[in-house]
């Protein structure tokens, strides 16, 4: 699995920023759109994905978190939970 592939085909989308955060071992993706977020990391389970809603917020937290096996299944859901900001 590689966060690289994921971050490629996000970096694509209109709209959308997408930026590596983190430092020595502790490297995520941070990408975002409208008033969505989500933060992308690569765990020997898979592709953690933490979900993040109106991130202009203060208080705001984490709205839901999962682990996926595959790029094409993180790509899929981030894509989907930022798309959904813009209606």
């Amino acid at each position: 699995m590689s966060l690289q592939t994921v971050k490629e085909k996000l970096e694509a989308i209109p709209g959308v920023s997408v930026s590596e955060r983190g430092t020595g071992n502790v490297n995520f993706l941070y990408v975002q759109s409208a008033k969505r977020a989500v933060e992308v990391d690569e765990t020997p389970e898979g592709i953690w994905i933490e979900y993040w809603d109106d991130r202009d917020k203060e208080d705001e937290r984490c709205v839901k978190e999962e682990t996926v096996e595959s790029e094409a299944d993180a790509f899929a859901k981030i894509k989907s939970w930022l798309s959904c900001a813009e209606t």
